[in-house]
């Protein structure tokens, strides 16, 4: 960095380091919405629209770790349940 005029100046190696630092930032600013998404084996969903009862079994999907697939349970029924959504337009 120097001064030319009484105006600053940074040179490349300044706009490299500024455009670094913020490439960084923006890592890290989207780093949580991209785990926030992610479902994990356990995890429970409604399967339609509509409105449902909660304790139907056939109203709710489990994912397996690698799909979303009809449940054997509804969610509390056995421990370990996993986190619920209830998807748009669908009251339980």
């Amino acid at each position: 960095m120097h001064t030319i005029n009484g105006k600053v100046h940074l040179g490349q190696a300044g706009i490299t380091g500024i455009l670094r630092c913020i490439a960084i930032g923006l890592v890290f600013l989207f780093l949580p919405i991209i785990r926030i998404e992610a479902q994990v084996a356990g995890d429970y969903r409604t399967n339609a629209t509509g409105t449902w009862n909660w304790n139907v079994v056939g109203n709710w999907q489990r994912y397996d770790g690698s799909a979303w697939v009809a449940a054997a349970d509804f969610p509390g029924q056995n421990p370990g349940a996993g986190t619920v959504t209830i998807q748009n337009n669908t009251n339980v």
